[in-house]
């Protein structure tokens, strides 16, 4: 694990993984976070270790280059420093200087604040300077790989040694507790040894796992061992108690705490870092290997909580910002319109929102906006009951809390505007009139009237026609109309063009091809008047299946019921007077009906009790295709205890299985889930009542399943 400038091991194995790519390795759960490229590098640096300044500058010790880069907030590369030969370890003093750990020339080099260079050579010459930490005082302490020692430098320059052992330790990281005490991961020996602020040793003050790299300590002196082999955390007590702490990453290289005591670490060997809880949770951020991620060395963290990170192979320094949860949104505002209302939200603190749940009250109707800020549609409500709302926002994260409530609003039905003047055509002794929607509410109706005589005919729903009939053959009339729904009627229309209502001197002409909409098993279909004499009437068929509807007058529309909710129909029409009818029409364009359930539920149970026989029928409502799963359960009575006294563990409460049903829907709609139950239930209901827990599972061609509970109790029945 040792780098060089002129160790070309590195570039390939690195070249190597670029070409496999990103699933060359096993991919760990990742954490909600963002990790961008903070600053790119110049070609070839290997950057090693990094460290922070209180300004918000980054320094990176660039292995290969023998320098050392500042980076400014920004991620621009402000100033650029030269050291010794193959710089590891890195660290910023109280005063601004920084000081770097030179491997291979064996000497430490001392950057000051304002830019001279110092050279800092250990006598007697200490062997591959690697990890590098400064006490309270701006002692610089050095671990030396080679020679198997520390040193220490003052603030004032002057260098000495602290010997750990002559076995073997090989120290990498290093760490500095409140006390002054120095720590040592010592990487050869698996083992951590403690240099009292006296200059005491302790070689083997604690063992720890494989090949530990790394060293950092918390704020009660509780020491982190990131262990390159073995892939773990040891967490050390003050009182030298050991205990591990599991990652999700490959060779960890760096370590450091965030103010929460969070521990994180860069994994060199899988080009991740791990996030690892005080309670044991791990999860892990970045991408794995890609382009710019490729070797995380070492890692720090700012004050707020931001994690920079070295990478080796790709001369990039990145950054990565955990995504926190949203935070309470404001209150939402409302506004009512004819059974619903329209909620808008936006966001609160903490980070942004992917999406908001709006929930009413009274009811607890819901919708959900999508984005970071919206509005959408509460349904269901009842006109002229106040309704109040509140909103909470989610992102990758969690959930926040509800925000305050919305002020109330009182959901109504807006009176119709008044409509456009109406179309007529003449029949014989009759007319047709045609209406449209003015502005306004909704209509749900049209009273259309005649003048002269003020007959009337009536159009149900938002727009149609309907047929005059009593008219006098070669009289002109004119149409006018009012539209009406909940809230009201509008005023009257201004009159249509003049009519004359005559006999059918011809049968009617073949009509053109309908129009038709589609509905929830049923489908609106419009025709129109051909050549030849006026129609009155139209006969409207569907195919496939042959269902029919029939418009009365000279033009109109009427509605097919009945047909199945994602089959594809096509319809054709034939007009009729007193002198005959047409051929008929050309189909109209293909519609599928389509079920206007939007969400699962059961809606309705019905008990069917025969002398020989229970039966409970389910109304069960899909939103789409999958399968529909059934069961009905009682509870099965305690059995007392034979002797008083004897204490028993409580258990589960038994369950009996009264019938089961299973169903494979194609298209969403409403279902009937048929549950019968045997002879031996229907003895027991002549006995006693019965309560079934009916439990309706829907489990979607794509998702996972829902399920609904319903309690239904069945009366006593002889």
């Amino acid at each position: 694990m040792r780098m060089s400038k002129k160790n070309s091991s590195l570039a390939i194995v690195t070249a190597a993984l670029l070409a496999v790519g990103a699933g060359a390795l096993p991919a760990a759960a990742s954490a909600a976070a963002t990790t961008t490229t903070f600053a790119t590098l110049p070609s070839g640096a290997s950057p090693w270790g990094i460290a922070l300044d209180s300004s918000g500058n980054v320094y990176t010790a660039n292995a290969a280059l023998d320098t050392v880069s500042k980076i400014n907030s920004s991620g621009t590369i402000v100033a650029t420093y030269a050291t010794g030969d193959n710089p590891h370890g890195i660290a910023i003093d109280s005063a601004g200087n920084i000081y770097t750990a030179n491997y291979s020339s064996n000497n430490v080099t001392r950057i000051a604040a304002d830019g001279s260079i110092t050279t800092i050579a250990p006598t007697p010459a200490q062997l591959n300077p690697y990890a590098i930490a400064i006490d309270s005082a701006d002692n610089v302490y050095v671990t030396n790989e080679g020679s198997r020692s520390v040193t220490k430098i003052t603030a004032a320059g002057s260098a000495s040694k602290l010997n750990l052992s002559n076995t073997g330790t090989n120290p990498h990281g290093i760490a500095i507790d409140s006390a002054g005490n120095v720590y040592t991961a010592n990487y050869a020996v698996a083992t951590v040894s403690k240099i009292t602020s006296a200059g005491t040793t302790t070689a083997t003050w604690a063992t720890v796992g494989t090949m530990p790299e790394a060293l950092t300590i918390d704020s009660s002196d509780n020491l982190y061992v990131a262990n390159w082999a073995s892939a773990t955390v040891s967490k050390i007590t003050a009182g030298a108690a050991v205990s591990t702490l599991g990652i999700t990453g490959a060779q960890p290289s760096g370590i450091v705490l965030d103010a929460a005591g969070n521990v994180y670490t860069s994994n060199f060997g899988n080009s991740t870092i791990s996030k690892v809880t005080q309670v044991g949770g791990s999860s892990t951020f970045g991408s794995g290997i890609s382009s710019s991620w490729i070797y995380p060395r070492s890692i720090a963290i700012n004050a707020s909580g931001r994690l920079f990170v070295t990478n080796e192979a790709t001369n990039r320094v990145s950054t990565i910002a955990e995504l926190a949860a949203p935070g309470t949104p404001p209150a939402p505002t409302a506004v009512g319109g004819d059974g619903s209302a329209t909620v808008t939200v936006t966001a609160g603190s903490g980070d942004a929102a992917t999406s908001y749940t709006v929930t009413a009250s009274p009811g607890g109707r819901t919708c959900t906006v999508t984005g970071a800020a919206g509005s959408c549609t509460v349904t269901g409500l009842t006109n002229g009951t106040a309704y109040t709302f509140s909103a909470t926002a989610t992102n990758a994260t969690g959930t926040s809390s509800g925000s305050a409530a919305s002020g109330s609003v009182s959901p109504t039905i807006t009176a119709p505007g008044t409509p456009p003047a109406p179309t007529a055509v003449g029949g014989d002794g009759s007319a047709t009139v045609t209406v449209t929607a003015g502005s306004g509410g909704a209509a749900t109706s049209y009273t259309v009237t005649a003048s002269p005589g003020g007959r009337t005919c009536t159009v149900t729903g938002a727009a149609g026609s309907c047929t005059v009939t009593g008219l006098t053959n070669g009289t002109a009339y004119t149409f006018s109309a009012t539209a009406t729904n909940a809230g009201g009627t509008s005023g009257g229309s201004t009159a249509s063009g003049s009519v004359n209502p005559a006999p059918a001197t011809a049968a009617p002409g073949t009509p053109p091809a309908p129009t038709a909409v589609a509905g929830d098993g049923s489908a609106t279909i419009t025709v129109s008047a051909g050549s030849g004499g006026t129609p009155s009437s139209y006969t409207v068929t569907a195919s496939p299946g042959g269902k029919t509807c029939t418009v009365i007058g000279a033009a109109g529309s009427c509605t097919i019921t009945g047909l199945t909710n994602g089959v594809a129909y096509t319809f054709s029409s034939v007009a009729t007077n007193a002198v005959g009818t047409s051929t008929g029409s050309a189909a109209s364009g293909s519609i599928s009906p389509v079920s206007s359930v939007k969400t699962f539920e059961t809606v309705k149970v019905t008990q069917k009790i025969t002398k020989t026989a229970v039966t409970v029928i389910t109304a069960v409502n899909v939103p789409g295709a999958g399968k529909i799963t059934q069961i009905a359960t009682t509870r099965v009575a305690k059995k007392k205890a034979k002797k008083a006294g004897v204490s028993k563990k409580k258990k589960k409460p038994k369950t009996k299985t009264r019938c089961k049903a299973t169903k494979i829907v194609k298209v969403a709609g409403s279902f009937p889930m048929t549950c019968k139950m045997n002879k031996k239930s229907r003895k027991e209901l002549r006995k006693k009542a019965m309560t079934l827990t009916i439990r309706t599972t829907f489990t979607p061609a794509k998702g996972k399943p829902t399920v609904k509970t319903k309690i239904v109790k069945l009366k006593r029945k002889r």
